[in-house]
Order: structure tokens, then sequence, then C-alpha cells
């Protein structure tokens, strides 16, 4: 390991032997921080939502700007993971811009932090993914009962409050015996937070519709792509209109902020 050289102490021209004594004291301080030039790395060995290391027993306190890499025995199911180092008080894990992480920001391998206070608290460096959740509906569904909203594909759970994601969704209805409007909306359980018609103007024209959104989230959140069809014929097709099998109806997530 190479060992950061240190600044040698200024001294001002015509220094008394207290300032010449100062000087050289603080730079015998910073040569006997043995945690300074620790190994940084070790495993994990913590459990569930606390990741926890212990490279080496000269590590006293912690330092902001001091890195820490481990191999995370699992990826994050939580936005505030924290990190213990030595026994020391575990800190929150976050984005490097201070924000919640999403869940498997953290993946179960190599992962680098970077301590941003000693309270403590922890940034990740690891390059995090968008979390994206793309379902498909595994046939294609009759939609029997007209003017009611079938419940499709869905992202499950994802994010947490305050963080922004772009919602994207796509459905397609026909039907074999007339003109076919179909209906879609993108649900929060609670509410559509948008909805489309789209209008198949003859028998097997399949009525289409994509819809975009973004919105902030209060809280993890499942979201539900919707869809109706004017009659008892309608046919919300995962198939059709696609090369690839059971992707014609779709939901997705990525995380912006």
């Amino acid at each position: 390991m190479t060992t950061p050289a240190a600044a040698l102490p200024v001294l001002p021209v015509g220094a008394d032997n207290r300032s010449i004594v100062e000087r050289v004291n603080a730079l015998i301080r910073w040569f006997n921080r043995p945690d300074l030039f620790i190994p940084s790395y070790a495993a994990d060995t913590g459990t569930g939502a606390a990741y926890a290391i212990a490279p080496s027993s000269d590590v006293k306190q912690y330092e902001v700007g001091q890195i820490y890499e481990f191999q995370a025995a699992h990826a994050n199911t939580i936005g505030n993971p924290t990190l213990a180092v030595q026994g020391l008080p575990a800190g929150t894990i976050t984005r490097i811009n201070g924000t919640a992480l999403s869940l498997g920001d953290i993946p179960a391998g190599p992962v680098a932090v970077i301590c941003t206070s000693t309270t403590p608290t922890f940034a990740l460096l690891t390059p995090c993914n968008n979390v994206g959740a793309t379902t498909f509906l595994g046939s294609d569904i009759v939609l029997n009962n007209p003017g009611l909203f079938f419940n499709g594909p869905n992202t499950g759970s994802v994010g947490a409050s305050g963080q922004t994601w772009l919602l994207i969704a796509g459905g397609v209805i026909d039907s074999p015996a007339a003109a076919t409007t179909g209906e879609f909306a993108i649900y929060n359980g609670t509410a559509d937070i948008a909805a489309m018609t789209g209008v198949g103007p003859n028998a097997q024209w399949p009525a289409i519709a994509t819809m975009a959104t973004v919105v902030t989230l209060s809280g993890p959140t499942t979201f539900t792509l919707r869809a109706k069809g004017n009659s008892g014929n309608a046919v919300l097709r995962t198939t059709g209109l696609s090369t690839t099998p059971n992707k014609s109806t779709f939901i997705t997530a990525v995380r912006l902020a």
C-alpha cells in the first residue's frame, strides 16, 4: 500500500521555539494516526438492512472523506440501509446527492462508500442502476366485463418517499367482432395518475395506447396498468403487434431522482 505523503509544516521566518515545537508535534500526531493508512476493505458480516465490516482494529473513529470498500453479502431491501465499521456506531448509506437509495442500489457484491459526516453518514460511490420494472401479461385476456377495468401487469413495490419516478405503460386491445374502444390507466393503488383511450376503427383493428407520467412518491408504491374494452369480445393482447410474445402490454418504472 502506498502511504500518502504528509505536507511538511510551514514555519514562518524567525519562528520561535514554541512555534517550532507546535508544528513538529502536529506532524508527529499525524504520523501516529494508523487509521489513516489501514486497509479499508472487508467482507460484510451484517444482516438485513445493516451492513457491518471490520477491516482493521486500527479503525478508531470515522473521518469525513474516508472510503470503505466491502463485499456486500446481500442487496439492500430498504431505502435507508446502514453501515457500521469496526464496531463503531452505524450510519445511514445514501446516494451521492444525499437522497434515499432504491431497493437493490447496493448489489450483492463489491461496494464502495465515502464517509460524509462523522455522525456518521455514508454516500454510495458504486454506480446505482435506475430501478426499472417491466412486466407483461402471460397470455391474452378476454375482458368479459365491458366498462370495468381489468387490473393488468404491475411494477411491484418500487421507490421511497421523496423519490421521482417515470412511469411508462402501453396496452393493446382488439375485438374479433366489432370496432374496439380501449381505455387504459396507470393506477397507483389509490387513483389513476395517467389515462388514455385508443380506438380501433374496425374489427380486428387494435386500440393502442401508450402513456407516460412523472411522479414524486410519498412512499413505496405499486403501479398497475389497468385496461377496459367496450364489448365482451374485447381482448387485452400480450401477443400480436410484437415480434416477441408477451410484450404488447406492459408497465415500466424508472427512477429519475
